[in-house]
């Protein structure tokens, strides 16, 4: 979503996550892990990226094969294993949970892929100037204390305090050198405060310079996508998507309104996949 405000783009995952994750309707969660997929697609990652292999699917498997082995409810037994059963509903409702995970994961990945540290500290200035500024210290401090890490381990290196034969003793440096980069850290910590302090940092209202516009097409989107998330929730808050597997698998006869909120959440991922793809 290079186009699109990062505000309207955080937003719109985290209403798309918090639905996924807050339901375990199948049809909402199979809507959800067929459109991860495709927004991730979207935003620009290929299935052999780094960031795009199926490594979230290991969790679900996981939770796919253990959910049976430690829950024994559901009235269906297919079979004993010593003395605990293996129901039907167990294994479907690990299945379910499983796909909810997924999805979940997979829109966290795009959401990390699309949204850079400027843009996520943009929606931060935003929602609290004073989490803005921890947040570029942090981004900044952690690559600099890398850097700061491998310099110090260097020049004990060359200083010969590390010895091949002696592992405790190196383990000991390493414990020296870490605890030189922390000494280092808290004081470049406090540097960067009382430097901002000076400068009149969180003592009146702040103004900040960006790059983003919020436009009209980033209007008229927010409005569709808040107005198709609420929706959505408000139909989740009154049990209108809920299913019971516990003893037995329980699905609600759709009705009118049912079918709105699939139709809803179905709208809110179509237009992220366009409007993403219209956005590159």
């Amino acid at each position: 979503m290079e186009r699109v405000n990062p505000r309207v783009n955080f937003i719109f995952f985290v209403l798309v996550s918090g639905i996924t994750m807050f339901s375990l309707n199948p049809v909402i969660l199979c809507m959800s892990l067929v459109f991860s997929f495709l927004i991730c697609a979207t935003v620009g990652m290929q299935l052999d990226e780094k960031k795009m292999r199926f490594w979230p699917f290991v969790p679900g498997i996981i939770v796919i094969l253990v959910n049976p082995v430690f829950s024994h409810n559901g009235s269906t037994v297919l079979l004993f294993i010593g003395d605990n059963p293996l129901t039907l509903e167990s294994v479907i409702y690990g299945v379910v949970s499983a796909t909810m995970l997924v999805s979940v994961l997979y829109f966290f990945i795009c959401l990390s892929y699309s949204m850079s540290d400027d843009k996520f500290m943009y929606v931060c200035g935003f929602l609290s100037p004073k989490l803005s500024l921890m947040l570029s210290m942090v981004f900044r401090l952690i690559p600099l204390m890398g850097r700061k890490m491998k310099e110090a381990d260097e020049a004990a290196r060359c200083m010969g305090m590390y010895k091949s034969e002696n592992i405790f003793s190196d383990i000991k440096v390493k414990l020296h050198v870490f605890s030189v980069i922390t000494t280092w850290s808290l004081e470049h910590g406090i540097t960067t405060a009382d430097s901002m302090d000076a400068r009149g940092y969180g003592r009146r209202r702040q103004s900040f310079y960006s790059v983003f516009k919020f436009t009209l097409r980033d209007k008229i989107y927010l409005l569709l996508i808040l107005v198709l998330g609420i929706y959505v929730i408000f139909g989740i808050a009154i049990h209108k998507l809920n299913v019971s597997y516990y003893p037995d698998i329980i699905i609600t006869k759709p009705d009118v309104y049912t079918l709105s909120l699939y139709v809803s959440f179905l709208v809110l991922l179509i237009s992220g996949v366009l409007l993403n793809k219209k956005g590159r």
